[in-house]
C-alpha cells in the first residue's frame, strides 16, 4: 500500500478552489480513499487549525488599517454637496456613522479635588414636600378628559345643591 502524506503542494492544491478533487487525485497520484484519509488525518486537521489561527491574527492586524480607510471614505462622503435626495440620505448616514465611530471623551476628574459621594438615599425634608395652597385641600382627581370638576357638574337636579327648577 502506498502511504501518502500531506505535502505543501498537496495542501495548496486542496485549498485552491479551481482544482477539482479528481484533478488533485490525478496530479498527486492518489486514490479517492487515500486523499480522504489524508484530509481526515491529524496532520491535515492541524494544518487547517494553523490556517484559521493565522487568518484570525491577520484580520486583527489589518483591522486598524481597514478602520482608518473606512473612516476616510466616510469623511469624503460626509463633506459632499448632495445632488439628489438619495445622495443627501447617503451623506446623512455617512455623517452619522462618523459621529458614532468617534471616541467618547473621558470625563476629566481633578486629582486635587476628589468628589465626595453624596448620600445615596437622601431623606425628604418638610420644605420639599408639596402642599396645597392655603385654604384648599389637595385637588380632586381630574376627569377623564383632564378637566377639573366644577360645582355645576352633575345631573341638573343636584346643581348648586338645589332641586331642579328652583333657585336658591
Amino acid at each position: 500500500m502506498n502511504t501518502h502524506t500531506l505535502t505543501p503542494d498537496l495542501f495548496h492544491d486542496l485549498l485552491t478552489e479551481t482544482i477539482s478533487t479528481l484533478d488533485i487525485c490525478v496530479k498527486h497520484e492518489l486514490s479517492l480513499e487515500e486523499l480522504a484519509k489524508i484530509v481526515e488525518g491529524p496532520e491535515f486537521k492541524q494544518a487547517v487549525t494553523h490556517l484559521e489561527s493565522i487568518a484570525a491574527a491577520r484580520a486583527r492586524a489589518k483591522a486598524p488599517l481597514l478602520r482608518e480607510s473606512a473612516l476616510r471614505t466616510l469623511e469624503s462622503i460626509a463633506v459632499q454637496e448632495p445632488t439628489s435626495p438619495t445622495h443627501a440620505e447617503t451623506i446623512r448616514k455617512a455623517a452619522g456613522l462618523l459621529y458614532r465611530s468617534a471616541p467618547t471623551p473621558e470625563p476629566v476628574i481633578e486629582a486635587s479635588n476628589p468628589t465626595t459621594n453624596p448620600n445615596p438615599n437622601p431623606k425628604p425634608t418638610t420644605d420639599s414636600i408639596p402642599t396645597s395652597p392655603p385654604g384648599r385641600e389637595a385637588s380632586a382627581p381630574a376627569h377623564r378628559n383632564g378637566a377639573q370638576p366644577s360645582e355645576n357638574a352633575g345631573p341638573p337636579a343636584q346643581r348648586n345643591g338645589h332641586p331642579a327648577g328652583t333657585s336658591g
